[in-house]
């Protein structure tokens, strides 16, 4: 079974991790819990910021990544 998680980064050099759902366990149709954070915290208050928005399979030894995709809030 699939064990979905939601991570969201930030475009820098690395993306950074600045918000990460809970782990769905055993779902082929996950729905995650809303995830409240600030516009500071997710693009440092810049509308215009890449937002890179990944899912994950939460594996035992690594993750597989299922998609992605980016966006801004502008």
């Amino acid at each position: 079974f699939l064990v979905p998680n939601l991570i969201l980064g930030i475009s820098e050099d690395a993306w950074p991790m600045v918000a990460s759902s809970s782990i769905v366990h055993h779902s082929r149709d996950p729905t995650w819990p809303r995830i409240s954070i600030t516009v500071k915290e997710l693009c440092n208050n810049d509308p215009h910021r890449t937002v890179l928005v990944e899912v994950l399979d939460k594996g035992r030894t690594k993750d597989v990544l299922l998609g992605s995709f980016e966006c801004c809030l502008d």
